[in-house]
C-alpha cells in the first residue's frame, strides 16, 4: 500500500473517532446547578465549576480543531504528522485522567464537586466545599500524583459551599 494511502486511512480512522468523542461530551449550555442520586450519595454540581469545564472543554477543542488542520495540509511531512496526532492523544488523555480524578475525589472523599485541570506539569483541583483539612489536601495531592504522575506540582484550592 503506498503511504499516500496509509495517511487517507490513518485520517479517516481519526475523524470517525473524533466524532464519535466529540457526539459523545454533554451538552452543558443550559444547567445552572444539577443534583443526581448515586448510591444514596447527592451530589451538587456547581455553576461555576461547570462553566470552567466547559471553557476548557471549548479551549481544548479549538486546539484539536487546529491540529486538524496541521493534518490536512498537504506539503507537512509524515514525522510532523505523527507530531500533531501524538499532541492529540494527549490532549484526550489528559482529559480522560482529570475526569477520572474527579471522579474519584467525588466518590472516595465525598466532596460535593471537583474541578481538575491540567496544564503542562502543574494540576490544579478545585474542590466545592466550606473548608479543606490538612489530611484532606495530603489526599487529594497523593490521588493526583497517582493519576498524573510523581513530576507534577499540585494546586489544591477550594470554594464556598454555602453563602449566607
Amino acid at each position: 500500500m503506498k503511504p499516500q494511502g496509509k495517511v487517507t486511512i490513518f485520517m479517516i480512522v481519526m475523524i470517525v473517532m473524533l466524532s464519535i468523542y466529540y457526539f459523545a461530551l454533554p451538552n452543558n449550555s443550559d444547567k445552572n446547578t444539577n443534583t443526581t442520586k448515586d448510591k444514596g450519595q447527592q451530589v451538587v454540581k456547581s455553576e461555576e465549576f461547570e462553566q470552567l469545564r466547559a471553557e476548557l472543554s471549548d479551549k481544548r477543542h479549538d486546539m484539536i480543531v487546529s491540529l486538524q488542520g496541521v493534518l490536512a495540509q498537504a506539503d507537512v511531512d509524515i514525522e510532523q504528522k505523527n507530531n500533531v496526532i501524538e499532541t492529540i492523544q494527549q490532549i484526550h488523555l489528559l482529559s480522560q485522567n482529570e475526569a477520572l480524578l474527579e471522579t474519584k475525589l467525588i466518590n472516595t472523599m465525598g466532596y460535593s464537586d471537583v474541578f481538575v485541570e491540567a496544564a503542562d506539569n502543574v494540576i490544579s483541583v478545585s474542590v466545592y466545599i466550606d473548608t479543606l483539612s490538612i489530611e484532606e489536601v495530603n489526599d487529594i495531592i497523593l490521588m493526583t500524583k497517582t493519576e498524573f504522575g510523581n513530576n507534577v506540582e499540585v494546586i489544591v484550592s477550594y470554594s464556598i459551599t454555602n453563602v449566607n
